[in-house]
């Protein structure tokens, strides 16, 4: 007996973009994302530690921890980016993110890696 294909009728999917390098402003954002999320949605274990990030960092200055945190609905995610940048040295979000934008991306790292046979 002849054998029997079954064919697909499905559109044969489109090429694969090439995927999006991760930067340097990426995870920062990312982090920051998390930071507003847990602050803004979590219960008080997960809210208090993102909140106290931005206290520590000096964002509203001379308001005390337990109003930031009462508070907390109107932190915005620009407060969690600029205690991000203080964290990291810096005195602002936008000169913290002009140095991140000047750094390789992951991706371009790991492709010289593997052009000059390093390990990656």
């Amino acid at each position: 007996m002849p054998e029997h294909r079954k064919t697909s009728t499905a559109p044969a999917s489109a090429p694969r973009a090439r995927p999006h390098a991760v930067t340097a402003t990426d995870l920062v954002l990312r982090q920051a994302r998390k930071l507003h999320r847990a602050a803004s949605n979590g219960s008080i274990v997960s809210a208090l530690p993102a909140v106290r990030r931005v206290h520590a960092a000096g964002i509203f200055p001379g308001r005390a921890l337990s109003v930031s945190y009462r508070e907390r609905s109107e932190l915005k995610r620009k407060h969690f980016l600029r205690a991000l940048a203080v964290e990291a040295g810096f005195a602002d979000w936008e000169s913290c993110r002009a140095q991140l934008e000047r750094c390789p991306s992951k991706s371009s790292r790991v492709s010289k890696s593997k052009r000059n046979g390093l390990p990656t």
